[in-house]
């Protein structure tokens, strides 16, 4: 398994970590049902932090000169920063694979079953890329024990993801994903400081069973 099982491409949610896209540990937390089910979800909201005019929502895995994606996901954003985007089956991701990292630590039910992550950015009305939107429960995205975010997964089938993983960053993986889109906590529970940087040191995930707590930020780069 690799140290994480969704690694930078999956995340850039990990702004929370340390500014710039970096590598996360894999799945944690108590289980239980997920908010977001089945292979076709819309998300709607309104992104704090917007600037005004309008922009487009995208997701960095379907944009179609990148990766030769078929099936773009993007939604429009008002000037308000009201946005809707649907998110629906991702046929031509490339699904991340399962290296035993761990030394068998955490156990994966079907290696064989495809999975990856959403992974927001917005471009302005010239269609240039302005910055990225993140669902999480503080108007910082700077590490800190507490900080949560939500992060949503596809899997092609049901996987079950199960123990503990320590490379570098210690991660609690307990989590059983249903077919389609999954909605997952991420929590940070320990942080270290080296050089004058802060970074998480540990962090846990589990299913999000609501969305009471969390908001949506666009964070300008």
């Amino acid at each position: 398994m690799r140290a994480a099982l969704f690694l930078a491409a999956g995340f850039a949610l990990a702004l929370f970590l340390s500014g710039c896209e970096q590598l996360l540990s894999g799945f944690g937390g108590t289980g239980g049902g997920s908010f977001v089910s089945g292979t076709s979800v819309t998300l709607s909201g309104h992104l704090l932090n917007w600037p005004g005019g309008t922009g487009t929502l995208y997701n960095v895995h379907s944009e179609p000169a990148e990766i030769g994606q078929t099936n773009p996901m993007t939604g429009p954003i008002q000037n308000d920063g009201s946005f809707t985007l649907t998110l629906t089956y991702p046929p031509s991701w490339n699904p991340y694979d399962y290296p035993d990292d761990c030394n068998g630590a955490v156990q994966v039910s079907d290696t064989s079953v495809g999975m990856t992550t959403l992974n927001l950015q917005v471009k302005d009305a010239q269609g240039n890329i302005v910055g990225s939107a993140q669902e999480r429960n503080t108007p910082s995205a700077d590490p800190a024990v507490g900080n949560k975010w939500i992060a949503y997964v596809f899997v092609e089938g049901d996987l079950s993801i199960h123990g503990t993983c320590n490379l570098g960053t210690k991660s609690e993986v307990h989590l059983d994903l249903k077919t389609g889109w999954n909605a997952v906590v991420i929590e940070i529970t320990a942080v270290s400081t080296s050089g004058g940087v802060t970074t998480a040191s540990a962090i846990k995930e589990y299913p999000a069973t609501s969305e009471d707590g969390f908001h949506w930020y666009y964070d300008a780069w």
